[in-house]
C-alpha cells in the first residue's frame, strides 16, 4: 500500500488506513520503514495520466511536482504513452477523432499552422513549469516544417497569411539550400494561376491552384500596368507573409527574362482580359524589345516570343 497523504488518495492509489490527524514525521518515517510505499512508480503514474478523467489530471500533476526530485533520472519524454493535455482537444477542435492528449515529444509548446500534424500542448493547463519539466519542444524542426508546407500548402488567402507570417518568424533557422528550394516550389495559391516546374515550363493548359514564388509579382502599380500578363500573389510586400515570399523569390518588378516568360504563357490570358483594346499588351512588347537590350534573352525566351 501507499502512505495515507490526500495527494495518493487522488491518485487512486490503495493507501493504508488511517485514523486521526496529518501523519507526523516520525509517523511517516516508521510507516516508510515498515515498507509502505512514499511516491509509485513511474511506471504507474504515466499509465494514470495517459488515461482519463480526474486521476489522469491528478497524476500528472503530481508527476510534475516530483519530476526533478523523484523521476528526472527514469523519466523519458519519447514515452509511447499520450499523457500532454491538447489545445483544442488535438488540433481538431475537441471533436471526431482528433486526440485529446500527445506524446510528450510529439507535443509543441509554441502552435503552428498545422495543428492536425504539429500537436500544441495545452500551456494554460501545464503550466511553463510543467512543460519543463516533462521537456516538452518548443516548436517542431524547420526540416518537418518545409516538409509539410511542400506537401500540404495553403489552399486559401487566409491559411496562407497564417503560414508565411510562421515562416516569416523562423526565417534565420532556413539554410540557403532551403531558401532555394522555396523559390521553386508550388506552393502559393493564387487565383488561375501557372504553377512552374524548376525549369521555367508552364503554359495556358497548365493551369494550377498553386504557383512558386519566382513566377509571382507584387501587385499594386504592377497589375495596372501589365495586367493579366502576371501572376500575382495575394501577400503584400509590407506585411510578415509579404516580407517571407520576397525572401523565397517574389518580385515587385518583372526583369526582362521574367516579361518575356510571362508573356509566352499568359499572352492568351492577358489579351482576352485587355478586349478590343491591345494598346497595353502593345505597350508591353515595345518594353520588353526595349529592356532585351540590356538585358539579352535566351534563345528558348526568343523562339518561344516569335
Amino acid at each position: 500500500g501507499y502512505l495515507p497523504t490526500d495527494e495518493l488518495r487522488a491518485l487512486g492509489l490503495p493507501t493504508v488506513p488511517w485514523s486521526g490527524g496529518a501523519m507526523t514525521t516520525t509517523e511517516r518515517r516508521m510507516l516508510v520503514k515498515l515498507g509502505i510505499a512514499e511516491r509509485p512508480e513511474l511506471r504507474v503514474l504515466l499509465d494514470k495520466a495517459s488515461g482519463a478523467g480526474p486521476v489522469s489530471k491528478a497524476a500528472l500533476s503530481f508527476l510534475c511536482t516530483h519530476m526533478a526530485s523523484q523521476y528526472e533520472a527514469e523519466y523519458d519524454q519519447a514515452t509511447e504513452l499520450r499523457i500532454v493535455p491538447l489545445l483544442g482537444g488535438g488540433g481538431g477542435g475537441g471533436g471526431g477523432s482528433a486526440p485529446q492528449r500527445g506524446r510528450p515529444s510529439e507535443s509543441y509548446i509554441e502552435p503552428s499552422p498545422w495543428p492536425e500534424t504539429f500537436l500544441t500542448a495545452d500551456s494554460k493547463v501545464l503550466g511553463a513549469a510543467g512543460c519543463a519539466a516533462l521537456r516538452l519542444p518548443q516548436r517542431p524542426m524547420i526540416e518537418q516544417v518545409l516538409s509539410q508546407l511542400l506537401a500540404s500548402p495553403p489552399t486559401s488567402e487566409k491559411a496562407a497569411d497564417k503560414v508565411f507570417e510562421y515562416m516569416h518568424r523562423r526565417e534565420a533557422e532556413l539554410t540557403d539550400e532551403m531558401w532555394s528550394t522555396l523559390g521553386s516550389a508550388p506552393f502559393v495559391p493564387v487565383k488561375g494561376g501557372v504553377a512552374l516546374d524548376a525549369s521555367g515550363g508552364g503554359g495556358d493548359e497548365q493551369r494550377a491552384l498553386h504557383a512558386s514564388p519566382r513566377s509571382l509579382f507584387f501587385g499594386g502599380p504592377l497589375r495596372k500596368r501589365y495586367g493579366a500578363l502576371l501572376d500575382y500573389c495575394s501577400q503584400s510586400q509590407t506585411s510578415a507573409a509579404g516580407a517571407f515570399l520576397a525572401r523565397c523569390g517574389t518580385s515587385t518588378m518583372p526583369s526582362a527574362a521574367a516579361l518575356a516568360g510571362c508573356v509566352v504563357r499568359n499572352c492568351r490570358r492577358g489579351i482576352e482580359s485587355m478586349g478590343t483594346n491591345i494598346s497595353g499588351y502593345l505597350a508591353v512588347l515595345k518594353e520588353l524589345c526595349e529592356a532585351a537590350r540590356l538585358e539579352p534573352l535566351t534563345e528558348e525566351t526568343r523562339a518561344a516570343l516569335a
